[in-house]
């Protein structure tokens, strides 16, 4: 069987869904099938696409003067669906990408599973004029990363409950290529001294609440003047969490940078707690369920985030880590002083927190799902 994915998200470009993509290929369990990507068109991707096994398409999405601007993207899909005799297609954006498989479906009946990740449900939702219900009434499964986001759909349309399956995204990292040399430099350059040290790893928008973070980590000060707490990665919120760290006073603690996918594995593994505290905004805009969770519980490390979305079932309160009120800055610096404070009880949390994703959170047995629901 000859399988499209049509993406808006892909690699070079760092995220979840990006991510997902990739690792849902690698490991789709039924190896007669094969794969097509039609993804946006990149500055770095040859190295990327050369070393896969399956065809990728890089090509220019949207029409700039023209509307509904997506018509050139249905375009240049259907010209792959007829050159490579494609059987379904997988839809990770309902919108614009749902529209195009929902119109292959009618016109040339081709299948397509639907996939929600988190915040495109709730904008799907909220637009009055979308065929988002159409959309998913025609899908022959549609695929959600947790059971917050189920429940969620079911209450816009709870007649489609046989279609929808939860599989949960995995850790793609590994510390299987770590060079010891490196770790040690990168020790030394960010923390010399051994202070504790927190680590966050997301893209730089509202709802991942990094800037009640660093607003928490005021509190830490108090009882760690020495801590420290790196945030790795890049996006639209920036220079407004820069400008916080500044006008709290935090330059020499707290610092903002972004590193290669291949490195992350180093500041996983030379933090201390993980710390990502999510906070719900309107339409729908709310964590899904949170892969870099499962990252860092992959590397050990106990974890403070929030309740919110679909967070508690990436991570245990109590168990792999400990869930402040989303936006409750004290709740949440009381719970990083907690750990810091207590290495043992931090140890067991990380320890618990590894275990569980070597059980039950792999790729290929997640792909199972799909296959056999």
């Amino acid at each position: 069987m000859k399988i499209l994915i049509p993406t808006l998200e892909y690699p070079p470009q760092i995220g979840g869904i990006a991510q997902y993509i990739v690792k849902q290929i690698e490991h789709w369990p039924d190896r007669s099938d094969s794969f097509v990507v039609c993804a946006p068109i990149d500055n770095h991707t040859a190295d990327f696409d050369k070393k896969n096994s399956w065809i990728t398409y890089r090509l220019k999405f949207y029409f700039k003067f023209f509307w509904p601007r997506w018509l050139r993207l249905l375009w240049q899909v259907n010209k792959i669906i007829k050159k490579k005799k494609v059987d379904k297609i997988l839809v990770h954006h309902i919108l614009p990408v749902g529209y195009i498989a929902y119109l292959n479906k009618k016109l040339r009946q081709i299948p397509y599973y639907l996939f929600f990740h988190g915040r495109d449900l709730g904008l799907a939702f909220s637009r009055k004029l979308n065929k988002a219900k159409l959309i998913c009434h025609q899908a022959e499964k549609i695929i959600v990363n947790s059971q917050y986001i189920k429940d969620q759909l079911l209450n816009y349309l709870p007649e489609i409950k046989d279609k929808i399956v939860v599989v949960y995204p995995c850790p793609s990292l590994s510390n299987k290529n770590t060079d010891n040399k490196k770790l040690a430099e990168i020790k030394e350059l960010i923390n010399p001294d051994h202070a504790p040290l927190l680590l966050t790893v997301a893209r730089f928008v509202k709802r991942k609440g990094i800037d009640d973070s660093i607003l928490a980590f005021k509190q830490i000060l108090t009882e760690f003047p020495q801590a420290i707490y790196l945030i790795i990665g890049h996006g639209e919120e920036h220079i407004h969490l820069q400008a916080l760290i500044v006008k709290n006073s935090l330059v020499n603690n707290v610092k903002i940078f972004s590193v290669s996918r291949a490195d992350l594995p180093y500041y996983y593994q030379l933090a201390d707690v993980f710390v990502l505290t999510p906070k719900e905004l309107p339409e729908g805009d709310v964590e899904g369920f949170g892969m870099v969770y499962l990252e860092a519980s992959f590397f050990g490390l106990p974890i403070v985030a929030t309740k919110t979305g679909g967070v508690p079932e990436a991570v245990l309160n109590g168990k792999t880590g400990l869930l402040a009120e989303s936006g409750n800055i004290e709740q949440i610096g009381q719970a990083i002083i907690k750990l810091l404070a207590n290495k043992n009880y931090a140890r067991q949390l990380g320890e618990q927190g590894k275990q569980r994703v070597e059980m039950e959170f792999e790729w290929g047995r997640q792909m199972r799902i799909i296959v056999d629901s």
